[in-house]
């Protein structure tokens, strides 16, 4: 059926779950930051929480 279907293509994905407020404080640090500092910054977090993650089967999920 279509659900077991979708947990079959589904398996062995890792969800890795991102606040909004975390992922702000990240890479803002509270302060205004140029666009190349951003850009950083943000690579970093998500290198910091899908680390030890095989990258082709995380799935990021905003919350």
């Amino acid at each position: 059926n279509f659900t077991s279907g979708i947990n079959v293509l589904m398996g062995g994905l890792e969800k890795v779950e991102v606040y909004g407020d975390d992922m702000k404080k990240a890479i803002s640090g509270g302060r205004p930051v140029t666009v190349e500092d951003i850009k950083a910054r943000f690579e970093r977090y998500i290198d910091e929480i899908t680390k030890g993650k095989d990258e082709n089967k995380v799935r990021i999920i905003l919350k």
